[in-house]
């Protein structure tokens, strides 16, 4: 079974949070890692997981909080 993978490049990001009204927040500093709550940034932005009728969530660079999202969500 394959699974699909939704991916946004880098050189696109910020686009895409624009589009979504999501980038003056992470300008702000007022998006957390869902994880570990340090501030999401540009530079930091690891995963965004979107959800229907709430704000994004986000899981930053670090690999501790990459796993830890992935083992909660199998």
């Amino acid at each position: 079974m394959k699974n699909k993978i939704n991916a946004i490049y880098d050189e696109d990001l910020s686009s895409f949070l624009c589009s979504k009204g999501e980038l003056p927040h992470i300008e702000n500093g007022e998006r957390f890692c869902k994880i570990c709550g340090v501030p999401i940034n540009l530079n930091n932005i690891q995963m965004v997981i979107p959800h229907a009728n709430v704000e994004f969530e986000y899981i930053c660079e670090s690999i501790n909080c990459v796993e830890k999202y992935h083992q909660k969500n199998k």
